[in-house]
């Protein structure tokens, strides 16, 4: 195997698959490999195919990850992950897999150029994510690296339609069929993921599980309803600490007009310890629907000043005054109602005030 890197130019024009995929143009390039956009020659549709890089195709236990990427996500039903078409490897060793091509923008775009979500549209896209996560979870597979940038929105007549991709870092929960021990795949004490969506137990090479998706969920939504990421820190080593360490700044402070049964759900997902989140998306979805029917009219401003420091935005100590009623508001008449003697003395000033300033008649006659 010459394993030669597939960000090569020469890939570009390759026919894959005995012929059936012709490789025209490169579209982007990941950790594990570079997508290109193809042409499948039998049905004259476009595809996108990943080629995973030579290097790593050199290496068992990558290459192995892969294959059994591809064999999860193409028995995978679901309308909101993307569809693989085939996979395979080429003489000289290179590994691919053919997905359908998907048209439109990720989630981090579509936040880094519009800001936070409106309410009913982020309760649209969260129906559709937390349905592809059942789905997954349900297949034995954990995405493990779930973020803005894998979740695609796709354009329909129905409004924009959610696909979740690259599952390069997918783990089974289950054994395969041939009794190989899974954890040859990804051993306790490895570190997978995007750090500023990475669960607790990812960060401390612990354990991976479903729960460690639903823990990126609640990441996915906190950004989506506020417009910025729960942790930020100067470098990758602390924002990975702040994960096991810090709480992110209070949701109801960043997004004033958020159902509190919203906020409650996505502070659930964002507990440290796993046994602690929702056990699976359904769960975590029904707990945000509960009051989503509900969702009052967005503001068109923040209720307060942005803060992503590691303490929650203080409340002030002293209460604002009570706001005034109609019977705090001075009335005509009211004071109002003085007793007779004051109306009296008042009448007497008057006259003797009268009498006081009127100019002394002038007679001709003297």
């Amino acid at each position: 195997m010459s394993g030669r890197d597939p960000d090569d130019n020469d890939l570009i024009g390759r026919a894959l698959s005995d012929g059936r995929y012709v490789i025209e143009r490169l579209i982007g390039a990941g950790g594990m490999g570079a997508v290109y956009l193809g042409h499948q020659r039998a049905v004259n549709r476009k595809v996108a195919i990943k080629v995973i890089h030579g290097d790593l195709s050199k290496t068992a236990n990558l290459r192995a990850r892969f294959i059994r990427e591809a064999q999860a996500l193409a028995g995978l039903q679901t309308p909101h992950c993307v569809t693989v078409h085939d996979f395979g490897e080429t003489d000289d060793g290179l590994l691919y897999i053919v997905m359908e091509h998907l048209t439109g923008r990720n989630l981090a775009d579509r936040l880094a150029r519009d800001g936070r979500l409106p309410l009913e549209l982020f309760m649209g896209f969260m129906r559709q994510i937390c349905s592809a996560v059942h789905a997954a979870h349900s297949a034995g597979l954990v995405h493990r690296d779930l973020k803005p940038e894998n979740i695609f929105l796709q354009e329909s007549p129905d409004g924009p339609q959610i696909k979740i991709l690259d599952f390069g870092l997918v783990k089974l929960l289950e054994p395969s069929d041939e009794g190989e021990d899974e954890t040859s795949l990804t051993r306790p004490g490895q570190v997978f993921g995007t750090p500023m969506y990475m669960s607790p137990e990812q960060v401390l090479g612990q354990e991976v599980d479903g729960r460690a998706d639903l823990y990126a969920m609640g990441l996915i939504a906190y950004e989506c309803l506020t417009g910025l990421p729960a942790f930020a820190a100067p470098t990758p080593r602390e924002l990975l600490m702040a994960h096991v360490s810090r709480e992110p700044p209070k949701l109801e402070y960043l997004r004033s007009d958020a159902p509190s049964q919203v906020v409650n759900a996505i502070g659930v997902c964002l507990s440290k310890p796993a046994d602690e989140r929702y056990d699976s998306a359904l769960e975590f979805l029904a707990a945000m629907e509960a009051q989503a029917d509900t969702c009052p009219v967005e503001e068109t401003e923040d209720a307060l000043t942005l803060s992503m420091s590691d303490t929650p935005v203080p409340i002030p100590s002293t209460p604002p005054p009570p706001a005034s009623t109609d019977r705090d508001q001075p009335r005509i008449g009211d004071a109002s109602r003085k007793s007779p003697a004051w109306y009296l003395g008042a009448l007497t000033a008057a006259v003797l005030c009268a009498l006081w300033l009127w100019p002394p008649s002038s007679d001709p006659d003297n």
